[in-house]
């Protein structure tokens, strides 16, 4: 299977899990795939695991207003190399506290303009099924860290790409 294929299958995966329209379901190929649940429950489960903002920080959804733009054509992954994003969180093998610097870069974005959301891309040198599992957990960690700061989920939308050639997972932010 090539490198495009593996890609639209994360991508796939990534959004029937999280965005799915679909009751539930489960893949019966492939032995290393998990099984998918509904986009509710998983949007649930997501929400209730996000960690929360310390009470002296305003909650990002006071600073959302207006309708957001479209999504790009292609979605957030047709942006990577073609666009600087607002923050890259790299994954090396030390665990990472990029919250505040999210939570900040991010309140920037919708002080600026209030009507802004935001591209989430997973961004992996690996191709193989294990990877993927991994690289899904981290965007759906800083998925998670965006709720939990109050972001709406509608003001996010999320996608995935390999790209050989960085060292570690990356989960790229743009401002749509």
């Amino acid at each position: 299977m090539g490198r495009s294929n593996v890609s639209r299958f994360s991508l796939v995966w990534l959004l029937l899990g999280l965005f799915g329209s679909l009751a539930a379901c489960t893949f019966s190929e492939g032995p290393d795939w998990p099984p998918l649940t509904s986009a509710e429950e998983t949007h649930r489960q997501l929400v209730a695991s996000a960690p929360r903002i310390s009470e002296d920080r305003p909650r990002l959804a006071d600073l959302v207003a207006g309708q957001p733009p479209p999504p790009p054509p292609g979605g957030g992954a047709a942006l990577v190399g073609r666009r600087a994003p607002l923050a890259v969180i790299r994954f090396g093998a030390a665990p990472l506290a990029y919250e505040d610097a999210l939570y900040d870069a991010v309140r920037r974005a919708l002080e600026r303009r209030p009507a802004t959301a935001f591209e989430l891309v997973a961004v992996t040198p690996y191709v193989g099924a294990t990877e993927r599992a991994t690289f899904q957990d981290r965007l759906e960690g800083v998925y998670r860290a965006l709720i939990g700061m109050g972001l709406p989920p509608e003001r996010m939308s999320l996608s995935s790409l390999s790209q050989p050639d960085i060292q570690v997972d990356e989960v790229h932010v743009y401002v749509r």
